[in-house]
């Protein structure tokens, strides 16, 4: 039986993603939250970002509440950022 090139380069590519596994074996990342002021009141709106100084420079967004609060983003919402050095930017 001959496999026409599409349906190989189809398995090839499902063998690759599935051989990656489900993730589990990556740092997990721990509960960041804060409030950002200024002169004491708090800076509403916009987005704090921190980034990993390591290798990769992985982001940890957050979007501030309309009380200048805040919760890293590492991978899913809210779950936080990854164990390291951070730069942090204020937008």
């Amino acid at each position: 039986m001959r496999w026409g090139k599409p349906v190989l380069m189809g398995m090839a590519l499902a063998i690759t993603l599935s051989a990656g596994g489900c993730g589990g074996s990556g740092p997990m990342p721990e509960k960041v939250e804060g409030r950002v002021c200024l002169v004491g009141q708090p800076l509403r709106g916009g987005t704090v970002a921190f980034v990993l100084e390591d290798v990769g420079g992985h982001q940890a967004p957050g979007v501030k509440d309309s009380d200048g609060s805040f919760s890293l983003t590492a991978w899913s919402t809210g779950d936080g950022a990854i164990t390291g050095q951070y730069n942090r930017v204020v937008k």
